[in-house]
């Protein structure tokens, strides 16, 4: 398994506006070979952040993804962002790298 994790601090006022692109780009992410599932979860003590995670059945699958029109719709959303997404990719069971 390949973990994606997309770790976002958003505007407060561009909240909603980004869980409905959320939402709506883990309904075409679905589609994708390799996709297993997506979760999003925002932080309790503070709703402006939010971390979106997908999972992959391999690391080609996530590379084919990273590369899609879905993906780059999903960075598209810094705008509405406090600061930079932190990526990070997880392989396997043990190793997590940071991307970019």
């Amino acid at each position: 398994m390949t973990l994606l994790f997309v770790k976002m601090n958003v505007l407060a006022e561009k909240r909603k506006e980004v869980l409905q692109t959320i939402n709506s780009l883990s309904a075409d992410t679905k589609k994708e070979e390799g996709y297993v599932d997506s979760k999003f979860f925002h932080n309790a003590a503070d709703e402006t952040e939010i971390l979106f995670l997908t999972t992959w059945t391999d690391r080609k699958a996530l590379d084919a993804y990273l590369k899609s029109v879905k993906f780059t719709v999903l960075l598209g959303i810094r705008s509405l962002l406090r600061e930079e997404p932190t990526i990070n990719i997880c392989e396997g069971e043990s190793f997590c790298r940071r991307g970019g």
